[in-house]
């Protein structure tokens, strides 16, 4: 039997065409782990379209390599054919009218007449050969794109490519590694024996995806194969400057007033294990500040804090309370997310609980602090 490996490249051999999508909640290491996989998939000859929901950090990630190449909405069919049975009715006639809103198809029956049982319609179908989920744990976590194109996920062979413990293994091929801190690893471990395929582009890409996954090499479980990967990429031209640059160097001074107000009101639990803070909605809309730089917090100073193995950030609507849920140790945020039907992977899980923040609180510590002992 085949490898999982050997079953991907024997996939897009025969592929023209493919589609790589990935989590509505994504990371810096789905996005970028998705473009190096089009560029190699590219010089494999192979014609590639990337779609997902980009709006949410595009300003932070927009220097990557071929960004503006993403979209958010996959192909259709080309084609849509409408069949007639002529098995009992023969034509004699066939025309059509066309206005501004509408087609309108005349037939003019031989004999006898036709009925709206003898009509059937139908797409040409999608024009993709294969699709690559990165970082989806299940078809939902595409969000949009499962919506709207969820025949297409039926229709044509899916490879899942994840390092999250709950994927559930829905692929005709499941490239899901566990033990990885990144996808942009699996690519790595895809692809390292043509290095000739990876050029400073990919391999910066590549880079972007370990740094993102493992906020710049500071995770506790980062293993010795990630910094191997992390080197040779180095080697083959990634640019860890401007990584680092983009990803860490650039605040606003909107960014740091809010982490002033996310600081005063940090509160860690008895053990010193968990670290928490709450945020107004209002003054974060207000603020224009998005998502990442919420996040960005909890990498770049909460995550310093010497005994801190999950730290979560309370948002405050009034009468509902959103929270993030941040694993910095050996806690998976999916799995501690899951008493609130929580969606996000292993490092980042986000919840929803209709309770004021006070309240919502409350049950998420006193549920996590029976657990992170």
């Amino acid at each position: 039997m085949l490898k999982p490996q050997e079953q991907f490249f024997r996939q897009i051999d025969s592929a023209n065409r493919v589609a790589i999508v990935f989590n509505q909640n994504w990371s810096g290491d789905s996005l970028a782990t998705a473009l190096a996989l089009k560029a190699l998939l590219t010089k494999l000859g192979k014609q590639v379209d990337i779609a997902g929901d980009i709006a949410k950090q595009s300003d932070l990630f927009n220097f990557l390599p071929d960004f503006t190449s993403l979209k958010t909405e996959l192909a259709h069919g080309s084609e849509f054919i409408i069949n007639l049975d002529l098995s009992q009715t023969k034509t004699k006639d066939l025309k059509y009218r066309l206005t501004a809103d509408q087609l309108e198809i005349v037939v003019t029956p031989a004999d006898g007449s036709f009925s709206t049982s003898d009509l059937t319609a139908r797409s040409s179908g999608f024009p993709y050969d294969a699709v690559i989920m990165i970082n989806c744990a299940e078809l939902l976590e595409t969000g949009n794109i499962f919506t709207k194109w969820s025949e297409l996920f039926y229709q044509v062979p899916l490879i899942n490519l994840d390092t999250q413990s709950a994927n559930e293994n829905y692929g005709q091929i499941n490239l899901v590694n566990t033990q990885v801190a990144s996808s942009a690893e699996i690519i790595w471990q895809l692809f390292k024996a043509e290095k000739s395929l990876i050029d400073a582009d990919i391999a910066t890409l590549l880079l972007t995806g370990i740094i993102s996954a493992t906020n710049n090499f500071t995770i506790s479980r980062l293993s010795p194969q990630t910094l191997a990967c992390a080197s040779e990429l180095l080697n083959l031209g990634a640019r860890r400057e401007e990584i680092i640059d983009r990803l860490y160097r650039q605040k606003s001074v909107e960014v740091l007033k809010l982490w002033g107000a996310g600081l005063a009101k940090l509160t860690q639990s008895a053990n010193q294990k968990i670290a928490w803070t709450v945020f107004d909605y209002q003054t974060i809309k207000d603020s224009k500040i998005k998502r990442h730089d919420l996040l960005s917090l909890i990498q770049d100073l909460i995550a310093n804090l010497p005994t801190v193995e999950v730290a979560i950030l309370f948002i405050d609507k009034g009468n509902a309370t959103t929270a993030l849920i941040y694993s910095l140790g050996q806690w998976e945020a999916d799995i501690l997310s899951a008493p609130w039907q929580g969606t996000g992977d292993k490092k980042l899980a986000q919840i929803l609980i209709n309770e004021p923040a006070d309240v919502a609180i409350d049950l998420v510590l006193n549920k996590l602090n029976t657990q992170i002992i």
